[in-house]
């Protein structure tokens, strides 16, 4: 299987952040140390992202969520889990009971919008896919984490199915 690119995600995610703000709350990495190891999950994945809900609020701040809704490839082999970012693979390992988080950063930043009274200190961006494979209906979120929020930031549905 081909993996292909989850950086038209990001292309589109850029775009929507001339905004006021949002959050989620997200998992932990699995450690290497704690990969499954059975092959349980491993083999070809499709990530379907749903379409965000829009406006969000993530503590004081209101952010338009745009639609990133698309599928992409996920590829799990050993334990890890990989997707394409650009040309370069990101990758994290998937725990025994199906859950993982990928962080992917993306060299970009937002800041509050014109109309916005307040300040972001910190809006470096940061693409979060996180997922629990393990359930009847494989599941999880795909984050446009922001650094200030602790990378929680504009969430949609995501459904998983073996390619």
């Amino acid at each position: 299987m081909k993996l292909h690119s989850i950086s038209s995600l990001a292309t589109t995610l850029v775009l929507c952040f001339f905004i006021t703000a949002c959050a989620g709350t997200v998992n932990r990495a699995t450690p290497e140390a704690k990969r499954d190891q059975s092959g349980t999950y491993d083999g070809d994945w499709v990530a379907v992202v749903s379409k965000a809900a829009s406006p969000q609020q993530i503590q004081d701040w209101q952010m338009t969520c745009s639609d990133w809704s698309d599928e992409f490839e996920v590829l799990i082999a050993n334990g890890k889990v990989s997707v394409l970012q650009g040309d370069q693979v990101a990758s994290t390992y998937i725990s025994s009971a199906g859950k993982f988080r990928l962080e992917i950063p993306t060299g970009y930043s937002v800041s509050a919008s014109i109309s916005s009274e307040a300040e972001m200190d910190n809006g470096r961006i940061t693409l979060v896919l996180h997922g629990n494979l393990k359930h009847k209906t494989p599941q999880g979120q795909f984050v446009v984490g922001i650094a200030q929020f602790g990378n929680s930031g504009c969430r949609s549905k995501v459904k998983y199915r073996r390619a």
